[in-house]
């Protein structure tokens, strides 16, 4: 279903005005890889405005029909995946086709062009500006970069914004909701079951909330010891082991876009639990291993069974985010962090942002909400 016209209203209003916050010095061109969903026609305009869209890259797991066909009359759509970019030269290569060699800034997320980014004379053969990474697992991905390569290019995550925190609780509700909606379909409820959250960033936080609410006893695993209290203080149990819990629990949330379970964690599992993911199955789960030691059953259109002696273990929706099976709707929420994503490119463009990992300044993020309280709020915040 697409926006009404109130919904429309308000979004153009509001790109209108995020657009002025950082007014553009010299426009340039951009490329950007995004879901087609019904939020984004208002967002790729405002894009439009200060970098000219050479081209779309549709996320293939999160596309739809709908959208598709009106934005394809607008931009080009390259259906192009993140192996298309694995190599550099290749990533290179395609993108020229697009580009016609003005200013560039490459909108990602998931990381990519992370390898792109690193390679040597990228910025000159294609006049790269810089980089917007949406992500937490595009973020490590870049900062894995920089770490590893000496490079000058800016790159400007929002992964980690405050903006994107009411984005990502409601994430953590339509996973949970996607979830429980799943289970059901195979005659199971999430009320009294037992649950791992793996990953307690703001996603997993809000994960491990909604189940609570649903009387699911929750464990949390974080690699990070910090994180860990933090969960304790909110009454959630931890481990530092997953090992110790997996063969507990009924279902397991992998919500760290950075392996959550390798091949000899999914050894452990319990039989007959069930895995949902948040990101790509590539990222969270050694699936190509897996796949040689189980044998493989699709017991419906969205979960599949890995079985061998002893052991059943069913993944949802197919190891992808199990959230886009329900649109992952957040509502207007979502324009706060495309609005961060337009503003970052116009810095981008304006060369404000050093070489490196960058975030927007806090006193634009905190105009960004304003713009979005006057919008969407009614508010005379402005």
């Amino acid at each position: 279903m697409l926006m009404n016209y109130l919904e429309q209203t308000h979004a153009g209003k509001f790109f209108a005005d995020i657009i002025k916050l950082v007014p553009v010095k010299q426009p340039g061109e951009s490329v950007v890889v995004t879901h087609l969903l019904e939020d984004r026609p208002w967002f790729l305009h405002a894009i439009n405005e200060i970098a000219k869209v050479r081209c779309v890259i549709p996320k293939p797991k999160s596309i739809n029909p709908a959208i598709r066909d009106v934005l394809q009359h607008e931009y080009k759509l390259a259906y192009l995946t993140r192996d298309n970019f694995s190599i550099s030269e290749a990533g290179l290569s395609s993108l020229k086709k697009y580009c016609h060699g003005e200013r560039l800034v490459l909108l990602d997320i998931g990381g990519y062009f992370a390898n792109l980014a690193f390679s040597k004379h990228v910025k000159q053969e294609i006049n790269l500006l810089g980089i917007v990474e949406d992500t937490e697992n595009g973020h490590l991905k870049y900062l894995q970069g920089f770490g590893a390569h000496d490079c000058s290019l800016s790159i400007a995550s929002v992964a980690r914004s405050k903006l994107k925190i009411p984005e990502n609780y409601l994430v953590g509700q339509s996973v949970v909701f996607s979830s429980e909606s799943l289970l059901r379909s195979n005659e199971k409820l999430l009320h009294g079951m037992r649950a791992c959250v793996i990953g307690y960033g703001n996603i997993g936080k809000s994960v491990a909330q909604h189940l609570r609410e649903r009387h699911v006893h929750v464990h949390v695993y974080d690699i990070d010891p910090v994180k860990r209290i933090e969960a304790y203080t909110h009454g959630f149990s931890v481990t530092s082991a997953l090992k110790d819990v997996l063969p507990k629990v009924d279902v397991i949330f992998c919500i760290t876009g950075n392996k959550s379970l390798d091949f000899e964690l999914f050894e452990t599992i319990k039989s007959g639990a069930y895995i949902a993911c948040v990101t790509s199955p590539d990222d969270e789960l050694a699936l190509e291993q897996i796949k040689t030691h189980y044998n493989l059953k699709h017991t419906n259109e969205f979960i599949t069974e890995y079985s061998r002696v002893g052991q059943r273990v069913y993944l949802l929706n197919r190891g992808q985010a199990v959230n886009f099976l329900h649109g992952s709707v957040v509502g207007s929420f979502i324009q706060l962090l495309q609005a961060e994503i337009v503003v970052a490119t116009a810095l981008l463009l304006n060369g404000e942002l050093k070489p490196g990992l960058q975030e927007v300044p806090a006193e634009l993020q905190q105009k960004i909400a304003d713009c979005w309280l006057a919008c969407f709020c009614n508010t005379n915040n402005k």
